[in-house]
């Protein structure tokens, strides 16, 4: 096992303290010796915690193979979380579902700011039919659009490469 791969996640909830009217997104981003690859996932109704994890999960989920990764992140609350300073208390099956996905990994939880990738992430064009009303919100629900599939500045990223699986 030495292939290195750094994703990079982001989730966000636009209405997040509204909840009958709440809208998450979570995406990544897969980085491997210059190989880049978009996922995400549009959760509907939900909570920034939430789509945080979740975002986290679904990076590691697109891995095929036991990999080295550095998961890059701005969520404090799932960094300390994985790193055991702060307890689970709620979103038990969020938690569950990123354990599954870190399973046969090596994983290192880090802070994202400034990195390209979470550039990239939070400066798509609006590709939703939703009004976002908050910068975060804006950015992931832009990167996933309506549907999963990735917005048109994601195609040229390979659906398939050396370590990841398609979707």
């Amino acid at each position: 096992m030495s292939k290195h791969v750094v994703i990079t996640v982001d989730g966000a909830c636009l209405g997040n303290r509204q909840p009958e009217n709440t809208r998450a997104a979570a995406a990544a981003i897969l980085n491997y010796q210059g190989h880049r690859r978009a996922v995400g996932e549009y959760i509907g109704h939900s909570t920034n915690q939430r789509a945080e994890i979740i975002a986290a999960a679904i990076g590691l989920e697109s891995l095929k193979e036991r990999c080295y990764v550095t998961l890059r992140t701005d969520s404090r609350y799932v960094t300390e979380t994985m790193q055991g300073h702060f307890r689970r208390k709620t979103n038990f099956d969020c938690w569950e579902r990123l354990d599954a996905a870190k399973g046969p990994h090596v994983v290192w939880f880090k802070g994202s700011s400034g990195s390209e990738d979470t550039a990239v992430i939070r400066n798509k064009k609006p590709r939703t039919r939703w009004p976002a009303t908050s910068h975060k919100a804006k950015a992931s629900l832009r990167t996933m659009g309506s549907s999963p599939q990735p917005s048109p500045d994601c195609r040229s990223l390979p659906t398939s490469g050396p370590i990841w699986n398609g979707r």
